[in-house]
């Protein structure tokens, strides 16, 4: 607990400070600058979304579940500097209903409108991150700070967003990323009419979206062990799934996003742990064969399988010390092997365990074991189900 809270101590503290510097300039009074503003239409789009799976994304009638809430930064450039002119928060104006808790259905793969603004004319830029429910975000950035463009120790680049804990009785206090976070980033500028009722097209503002996450998938295959023991007892509840995921210290975990979208280290405290929670539906699925399997979807009381990652980076990671319960009374089972994935932002790494009949020493907690195919390789659970499937069913 006080390692944990070092941590995040440690943190604030670099969330604080790397927005303190020097290096800043007194926000303008509306107005002072050529003495009139003029609306500027932002919009989102998602037009390559096939190349962002796996995601919350169903393939056949192109609808993607993305997190209604959404953070956003602009910066102008002034005197070749970046200066954040505002930050804020948005909602999706999507055109259909929630789905699941937090997340807004988009159909189809077209633009869709974000946020409205009354501008100064200039040169901008805009920064958008999604999720925003489910980060924490830099409360330092504010109007004025001159944003670095190079990360140096004397001015590093600032965190926009991090993981947050989650007070839930599932997570104990530990991190977790339970949307996908997706991001932004656009220049446009804002120029000066002559007809303050008419505005040129360059006012309306398109940003193109990117995922910025990957995720590690974990399945139950509900099978009875020889003794007849199963996950649940066999009955139809949700499983509480934990495991550790471990990195080597010389590469550690990215702690979250900086200003420009990139990945944000914590240089303090590297982020060499991180606890992988999620918790399956509530009845199994059937599999493309006989067997069935407890998984997990968006609406699970648990549902964390994200970690940050962007299309340049691999995480090799090692996850180990699995341990799967349900309701009390049922048989708790555990797994401490480790195995060794290396993740990226468009595939989608797991692992099926089986029930086993042997106990763990010492406890009255039943062992597991990986599921292998027929080849002797660890079974892959790309195959049973599609890169989106927990959105899906």
């Amino acid at each position: 607990m006080i390692q944990r809270l070092i941590i995040l101590l440690g943190i604030s503290v670099l969330l604080m400070t790397s927005c303190q510097n020097d290096d800043f300039i007194p926000e303008p009074i509306p107005g002072e600058i050529n003495g009139e503003t003029v609306p500027v239409n932002f919009s989102m789009s998602l037009h390559n979304s096939t190349e962002y799976e796996p995601m919350s994304r169903n393939a056949s009638t192109d609808t993607i579940a993305i997190g209604s809430t959404f953070n956003y930064i602009i910066v102008q450039n002034i005197d070749s500097k970046k200066v954040i002119e505002r930050v804020g928060q948005g909602e999706i104006q999507a055109p259909t209903s929630y789905f699941g808790w937090k997340n807004v259905k988009i159909d189809g793969v077209n633009t869709f409108p974000a946020l409205s603004i009354n501008m100064r004319p200039g040169d901008y830029e805009i920064m958008i991150f999604t999720g925003a429910k489910t980060v924490e975000w830099n409360t330092s950035l504010r109007p004025g700070t001159v944003l670095p463009e190079t990360n140096t120790p004397e001015n590093p680049i600032p965190a926009a967003c991090v993981y947050q804990p989650n007070s839930f009785w599932t997570y104990d206090g530990e991190k977790a990323l339970t949307e996908e976070v997706f991001f932004g980033r656009q220049g446009f500028t804002v120029t000066k009419t002559n007809d303050l009722h008419s505005y040129p097209n360059q006012h309306q503002v398109g940003v193109p979206l990117e995922r910025r996450v990957t995720k590690f998938r974990v399945l139950l295959k509900d099978v009875a062990a020889p003794g007849g023991t199963r996950f649940a007892d066999g009955n139809p509840i949700a499983i509480l799934i934990k495991a550790d995921i471990i990195v080597d210290p010389s590469t550690p975990l990215a702690d979250g996003l900086d200003v420009w979208g990139n990945l944000w280290y914590n240089n303090v405290a590297p982020l060499l742990q991180y606890k992988y929670i999620t918790m399956t539906h509530s009845a199994p699925i059937r599999g493309p064969q006989v067997d069935s399997y407890y998984i997990s979807r968006v609406s699970a009381t648990a549902y964390a399988p994200y970690l940050f990652c962007d299309k340049n980076t691999e995480i090799a990671i090692t996850i180990t010390n699995f341990d799967c319960s349900a309701r009390a009374g049922s048989p708790s089972y555990k797994y401490y092997g480790q195995h060794d994935f290396t993740l990226n932002w468009n595939n989608i790494k797991g692992i099926i365990f089986k029930p086993t009949d042997n106990i763990d020493p010492g406890t009255i907690d039943f062992l597991m074991e990986p599921d292998y195919d027929i080849s002797g390789n660890l079974a892959d659970p790309a195959i049973l189900f599609d890169a989106n499937y927990e959105h899906n069913f």
